[in-house]
């Protein structure tokens, strides 16, 4: 559809430019032939001849700006929605080397200006450009002594041209830059604003701020400067060529060389010859604008993700929770600024190894260790979130590689140690791994919550399953999040579950209901669970004791008591539970 309305754009645009260029022609003709001679009747029809141009270019100009505007926002729409694509489709670690500030420039301030310059600047610079060529060739087969004397000034309009493209696009490309750290600056602030009001920080973000705030208006004001001297240079060159053609023609007409129709002709296409160079130069602030953006989604489409999926890759189907294997799983991090040729953008091979694993994961797995110890680290590498540096792992053998990426993460139900919400319901929060297409299913929903037995804490939300939740709210009980978070899981019915438990903010009685919550969605499935606190370790099949990336102690919780090693130290050192176990 997109081709059709950008043919029937150049069609209404070059209609409207013809129309224009053939308007001086039927004035000349009205006053040689209709004014000179005496003939009215030849002015007559000249002048109905000349209102039906007019009329032809108004239809062209309104459909043009309809047209031009919908194709705008079609090209604008079907970019947006490849960038947001090709964003979700990145790998973690991408994420992490990128300021969400630069990224949202991207989907906003960049998709902004390259929406203008679509919808109203490129039609601007099509009209413009085809009215230039087009009176170029009307005024050379009009009076060639009077093209000769306007082909003196276009050499000094070219070569201002020129001078200003440059300068300007420099200025532009710097000052678009500089816009997406005061943006990034300006999301840091916000998102940090309680430690900084606690730590006093925010007088010195606040001269951040405005020290970068400085350099892009001194940017953007050395921008404008480039276009308040270029824009009245080229009003003064057509003011100068405007007296030269009078006063040549002037003599022409003396000497019975041209005719009073010739020169007012040539003066209108004069003018109109410098309109349309003005036209050009007015939007090439817009272009310069949309040129640095296209430059900058560019880039961004052309990044790859780390994590991708072989081209014929399986959708695994599982019947029961496969064994994840480990077999010389190796990950390492870095955290200089990453190399064109590390293979995960991340990762060094003279770093120190962050996970150093080599294990079979049944049943459920309580992962148990001090901060640092790899234990989010392991959970990211079975999601693939990230590929170890060395070493595969497998799911009932299978190397996970081998799986789709999407098909094989909807065979993991994941709670993070933070649950996000997105806005909307709690039920919608809860059916939020639901295939995109289908509506929320409230009965599936309902299911879910009392497979988990997750009744009793989402009734205490004022509304229930249909009370509406915010980003970055505080509405809801840190217990109330993570039931929300086991249901989302629970919903999609996975064979794996991951979980990055954590329960420090959470009552007594809410995190004996979150306890069981866990064990129920963890039931004849693979779980993982890092545990925070030892009262859910306690219950798992297995305990796999990490530190420093590595596997120092595995057992039952009893027999690692009794082992007395670094489980029993965490356990000794932990609060000890308040009901039994």
């Amino acid at each position: 559809m997109v081709p059709g309305l950008i043919a029937a754009v150049v069609v209404t645009l070059f209609l409207s430019s013809a129309a224009d260029i053939a308007l001086p022609t039927f004035i000349r003709h009205a006053i040689d032939g209709g004014v000179a001679n005496n003939d009215m009747g030849a002015l007559w029809i000249t002048s109905g001849a000349a209102l039906l141009v007019v009329a032809l270019s108004w239809g062209a100009q309104s459909a043009n700006t309809v047209l031009t505007t919908l194709t705008g926002e079609r090209l604008i729409f079907t970019l947006r929605n490849r960038l947001f694509r090709h964003i979700t489709r990145m790998d973690l670690l991408w994420f992490h080397r990128q300021s969400s500030g630069r990224i949202m420039t991207r989907l906003t301030t960049d998709i902004d200006s390259l929406s203008n310059f679509l919808q109203s600047g490129l039609s601007q610079t099509i009209v413009s450009a085809t009215l230039a060529l087009g009176i170029l060739g009307m005024l050379i087969s009009t009076d060639l002594t009077l093209a000769g004397v306007v082909a003196l000034f276009l050499p000094v309009i070219v070569v201002a041209t020129v001078a200003f493209r440059v300068i300007s696009r420099r200025l532009y490309t710097r000052a678009r830059s500089q816009i997406s750290q005061v943006n990034a600056t300006f999301q840091e602030a916000l998102m940090g604003l309680p430690t900084g009001q606690a730590f006093g920080y925010a007088a010195a973000l606040q001269a951040r701020l405005d020290n970068e705030s400085r350099e892009y208006l001194r940017l953007r004001t050395h921008s404008q400067t480039a276009v308040s001297l270029y824009f009245p240079g080229i009003n003064l060159l057509t003011q100068l060529a405007q007296a030269a053609i009078l006063s040549a023609g002037g003599t022409l007409i003396a000497n019975g060389q041209t005719s009073e129709g010739a020169l007012v002709a040539f003066s209108l296409y004069l003018t109109m010859l410098f309109g349309p160079i003005q036209q050009l130069s007015q939007v090439f602030d817009q272009f310069q604008q949309a040129s640095v953006s296209a430059s900058r989604i560019r880039e961004l489409l052309n990044e790859r993700p780390a994590i991708t999926a072989v081209a014929d890759g399986e959708a695994p189907a599982f019947v029961n929770g496969p064994a994840i294997g480990c077999e010389g799983v190796i990950y390492k991090y870095r955290s200089d600024k990453p190399s064109k040729h590390s293979e995960q953008g991340e990762q060094s091979e003279n770093a120190e190894p962050t996970l150093d694993i080599a294990h079979t994961f049944r049943g459920t797995t309580a992962v148990v260790g001090p901060t640092g110890a790899g234990k989010t680290t392991l959970l990211r590498l079975i999601n693939r979130f990230m590929d170890p540096t060395e070493g595969t792992i497998r799911a009932d053998g299978t190397d996970i590689r081998a799986f789709d990426v999407r098909g094989w993460r909807r065979c993991i139900g994941t709670v993070p140690q933070e649950p996000y919400l997105f806005a909307g319901t709690v039920a919608e929060n809860i059916a939020y791994g639901a295939d995109e297409t289908s509506k929320t299913d409230l009965a599936q929903v309902q299911a879910a919550v009392k497979r988990i037995g997750g009744e009793k804490i989402l009734q205490t939300i004022p509304g229930g399953l249909s009370a509406r939740v915010f980003p970055g709210t505080s509405t809801l009980s840190a217990g109330q999040k993570h039931m929300i978070a086991l249901a989302r899981a629970e919903y999609i019915r996975p064979a794996i579950m991951l979980l990055d438990e954590a329960t420090a903010n959470i009552s007594d009685d809410e995190e004996a209901q979150i306890v069981e919550a866990i064990n129920r969605v963890t039931r004849n499935r693979t779980a993982l669970i890092v545990a925070h606190r030892l009262r859910t370790a306690a219950r798992a099949d297995t305990i796999v004791v990490m530190d420093h990336g590595r596997i120092v102690e595995i057992g039952e919780h009893n027999n690692l008591l009794q082992n007395d090693g670094p489980y029993a130290e965490l356990w000794n050192a932990a609060p000890r539970p308040t009901t039994g176990l």
